[in-house]
């Protein structure tokens, strides 16, 4: 969106990161990298269903993968993460 980035990026990697241990795959995957990029603005994280993963594991996904830097977990510090 070229609206340049702050530390809160890092917690985006970090949700990225733990989202393709869990499922192999990034989160807004898609072979057309513009309609990835699309997805990665316009649309929530999306949880296979075929998977074990813990209500837990999910809300801290979705707290990291915010697309909002001001909302996203940890943009008051790393306490709420712990």
């Amino acid at each position: 969106m070229n609206e340049g980035h702050s530390f809160t990026v890092d917690w985006w990697s970090l949700g990225v990161l733990i989202y393709e241990m869990i499922y192999s795959a990034p989160p807004f995957y898609c072979k057309d990298q513009r309609e990835m990029f699309a997805r990665i603005v316009n649309k929530e994280v999306y949880f296979p269903t075929d998977n074990n993963v813990s209500a837990e594991c999910k809300d801290l996904l979705r707290g990291l993968l915010n697309k909002y830097p001001h909302k996203r977990l940890g943009h008051e510090g790393s306490q709420a993460i712990r």
